[in-house]
């Protein structure tokens, strides 16, 4: 069975394809405001996340933060199916969401309670319609986060890309609220801006400067939830000027900063 149901913060996707395209990079869009969870239930294929590699994740489980940049690339034309969740994590009950802040990015789920969890969805779904199936999901969504947060499975192991952008994330995520130019980044690592460009083009995707305006921008969010102004969440994240922060926050959630505290 195959479903997409979404409502509110919510989407709950099973997806079945039968023939993917050898080579090909999974997700027009490289990025999500709101967490994910991935269960890749069957299929070759390996996971980009940020600056690190996973091989092989068939059976695996994909926990993917806001703003994480990620793919999962096609290594061969055999039956690809997937589960996919994604959430607003300001919408859970305080208790998981810090755990959830401190899940690892990828986990070996084969055999396990929450793949009998995954498993389950799909007749849940048949259970029931409308404003009792939200609920339902709501339900089992909190299910698999309280196994998740509380299981003991170990970590997939990842490989670097490449050390010079595993420098470069780094430094963009220690240093996100004073980067301000291309420029503050390539100084401070002592990179050309071509060697920064070409690190992104290859393993993010994403241009650098795009990157750098998404982190921001979902910072901005958080702060605007706590409490603070629209203005003093642009300049507290580090934007010049009102003008540029609304026209990068309008792109990356599609609805300007007001909106947020009228939420």
């Amino acid at each position: 069975m195959s479903f997409d149901i979404r409502f509110g913060p919510y989407r709950f996707k099973h997806t079945i394809d039968q023939a993917p395209g050898l080579g090909r990079d999974m997700f027009d869009e490289h990025y999500h405001t709101q967490f994910e969870l991935l269960y890749f239930i069957r299929g070759n294929a390996d996971l980009f996340i940020e600056e690190r590699r996973f091989e092989g994740v068939s059976n695996c489980l994909m926990v993917v933060r806001p703003g994480d940049h990620h793919y999962l690339h096609i290594n061969d034309a055999s039956c690809y199916e997937r589960i996919v969740i994604r959430f607003d994590p300001a919408q859970l009950p305080p208790c998981l969401q810090g755990p959830l802040y401190q899940l690892a990015p990828v986990y070996d789920i084969r055999g396990t309670e929450l793949a009998r969890l995954f498993a389950r969805l799909d007749s849940r779904c048949a259970l029931a319609q409308g404003e009792l199936l939200q609920e339902l999901l709501k339900g089992c969504l909190i299910e698999l986060l309280v196994v998740l947060c509380a299981q003991q499975t170990a970590p997939l192991r990842s490989d670097i890309n490449d050390p010079v952008l595993q420098q470069l994330v780094d430094y963009i995520d220690a240093n996100l609220v004073s980067i301000r130019v291309l420029e503050d980044i390539c100084s401070a690592l002592h990179l050309s801006r071509s060697t920064v460009n070409r690190l992104f083009a290859r393993y993010m995707h994403v241009p650098v400067m795009a990157y750098l305006r998404t982190k921001k921008c979902i910072l901005a969010r958080d702060l605007i939830r706590q409490g603070l102004s629209a203005t003093e969440a642009c300049h507290r994240v580090g934007f010049a000027e009102y003008s540029t922060f609304y026209r990068a926050y309008v792109a990356v959630f599609h609805q300007p900063p007001a909106a947020m505290r009228r939420d």
